[in-house]
């Protein structure tokens, strides 16, 4: 059985059970397995092919050839002002998301090019 196989309910019955024993490994599937899983699977604000090629496409227009968070934030919620925390954390969780599909598509990391400032 793969990890995509189990249910919300089994994998949230795992991460506690390895939270409960204070362990991280022991299983078939990890505790970091496990708590990867359950981010990949919530929803997100920005879409993953979107953000991908967002980053593409402000990285080629720009000076130095990266893109900010805010430059992301700016792309996807142009009207909404950045918040700190609350916004550096949507765009992290969805940055995170465009790894795993470079990953799994056996596509370049391209987050590598996103910088905080």
């Amino acid at each position: 059985m793969a990890i995509t196989d189990l249910s919300d309910e089994q994998i949230e019955t795992f991460i506690n059970n390895y939270r409960r024993e204070k362990k991280a490994e022991g299983g078939k599937f990890n505790l970091a397995e496990l708590l990867l899983e359950q981010n990949r699977r919530r929803p997100s604000p920005f879409g993953v092919r979107e953000v991908a090629t967002k980053i593409l496409e402000l990285a080629h227009g720009s000076a130095d050839g990266f893109v900010t968070y805010g430059d992301i934030w700016k792309a996807f919620r142009p009207n909404e002002s950045w918040e700190g925390h609350k916004n550096l954390r949507i765009v992290a969780d969805s940055l995170y998301r465009v790894i795993h599909y470079c990953v799994t598509n056996q596509l370049p990391i391209i987050t590598v090019l996103v910088c905080t400032s």
